[in-house]
């Protein structure tokens, strides 16, 4: 009942109970608070797998798709 009042108590979820031992009440709030700790610092850092964002932008700052069609185009000009 300490257990479930505690993690009540500080908002952390209720899942805990299930996967942390619930015997010693002192050992519980112990892991308890280092895992709320470990899960502060995550949020601190970013998500823990990360997306990449890439630019597949034109060089120079001009439009990739300007730039492919301007190409395709040159290259279907009638030669003079």
């Amino acid at each position: 009942m300490d257990c479930r009042e505690y993690v009540s108590g500080k908002n952390y979820p209720a899942e805990l109970l299930e996967i942390l031992p619930t015997a010693d009440f002192e050992q519980f709030k112990s892991a308890v608070d280092k895992l709320a700790a470990l899960a502060g610092s995550w949020g601190a850092k970013g998500p823990v797998n990360p997306t990449v964002q890439v630019d597949f932008g034109a060089p120079l700052g001009g439009s990739s798709l300007e730039k492919s069609d301007s190409l395709i185009a040159n290259a279907f000009k009638p030669k003079r």
